[in-house]
């Protein structure tokens, strides 16, 4: 086996990963690991290693996103996931590190996913602590307005009710930056995607359906919280759905935890329309809905996936009106806060796609 790193949860050791040539992937909890310094919620301690046909989903949280669409051609001669997972230093969310046996950890700064997060320094952020926070979103060519467009989303989010890490723009409105949600240093918790939590990789990132995504949380949550975190699921499905959030996929969505009895969901932190653009302008919902992918649902599928996340016709309707009013009053606020032509002319497209978004919610109804 070559690639072997000792992994670490919490700070203190708890086992040995390592690959061969074939892309077989094997990780072992050494012998007196307790039970509670477990590395996935899927993958409790056991003195039975673990092998998998590619990285272990847990591994791959947060290796940075393909873009959509990358062929195996285009990721020939690229570093191997395991590799990478060294470099990631204190910019990983969550409580699990890896690195090379004897060497330092590594310092590490944001670095881009999907040609949406651009490298370089992390900005000043007051208040915060010295780690590199969650997200930033940073404007390109493609994606032009992309940190302001991630704003206005997490703003009508807060306004809505959802539960958003701090955020803010910088930079003079060039770069969004979403902080970290996942506890102090000195006490990270457990993050887990829902790629991990569904034993796909991340490629398969877009190959979920939504029923999957509620249902999979549902499983991992103390029975208490499992009719809560139904619903909020169904809300933020149908947020991403309003707002054109074509990213929206399984890595998209997350949980946090203490331990096996303390599963929640992790704060919404990242809300672009991606719809907007016209390169991405093409492209389906990322999570299928009845089968189906598609901005507007056939009538009837948002009340039958109301009732797979516990919810009665009412309440569904009443989320949706809850939404709509958020997305107008909100775009009342930022036309009366923005008012630069460049950034005024980029809040009408938004404008007009989020109320379309809610037209296209009320013909799926």
């Amino acid at each position: 086996m070559s690639g072997r790193l000792v992994v670490q949860v919490g700070g203190q050791r708890a086992g040995v990963l390592a690959a061969d040539a074939t892309g077989r992937h094997v990780y072992a909890y050494d012998a007196d690991c307790p039970p509670e310094r477990f590395v996935s919620l899927t993958m409790p301690v056991r003195l039975e290693s673990y092998a998998w046909h590619e990285l272990h989903p847990v591994f791959q949280v947060n290796l940075a996103d393909e873009p959509r669409g990358t062929t195996s051609a285009a990721r020939a001669g690229a570093m191997r996931p395991i590799d990478g997972l060294p470099l990631l230093g204190e910019r990983a969310l969550g409580r699990v590190r890896a690195a090379v046996a004897g060497a330092a950890p590594a310092l590490s700064v944001a670095t881009g996913d999907s040609g949406t997060n651009s490298a370089g320094p992390v900005p000043a952020r007051p208040g915060a602590d010295d780690t590199p926070p969650a997200l930033i979103r940073t404007d390109s060519a493609e994606l032009p307005d992309l940190a302001v467009n991630g704003w206005c989303g997490l703003r009508v989010a807060r306004r809505a009710g959802f539960d958003v890490p701090p955020f803010a723009l910088v930079d003079d409105g060039r770069r969004l930056v979403v902080e970290r949600f996942d506890g102090p240093p000195n006490a990270r918790l457990g993050y887990e995607d829902f790629c991990s939590l569904t034993g796909l990789g991340a490629r398969q990132k877009y190959e979920g359906a939504a029923e999957q995504l509620v249902s999979a949380a549902a499983a991992f949550v103390a029975p208490v919280r499992r009719t809560g975190v139904r619903r909020e699921l169904f809300r933020r499905i149908a947020f991403a759905q309003l707002l054109g959030n074509g990213d929206a996929h399984l890595k998209s969505y997350g949980v946090l935890y203490t331990d096996t009895a303390d599963v929640r969901l992790a704060p919404l932190h990242d809300a672009v329309t991606t719809r907007v653009y016209p390169v991405l302008a093409d492209e389906t919902p990322a999570l299928a809905i009845a089968g189906r992918r598609a901005w507007r649902a056939k009538p009837g599928t948002w009340r039958r996936f109301g009732a797979h996340c516990a919810l009665s016709d009412r309440e569904c309707a009443s989320i949706f009106q809850w939404l709509a009013q958020a997305v107008r009053t909100e775009l009342d606020e930022l036309a009366r806060e923005i008012t630069a032509p460049e950034r005024a002319a980029f809040l009408g497209q938004l404008r007009a796609r989020w109320l379309a978004g809610i037209d296209d919610l009320q013909a799926g109804w």
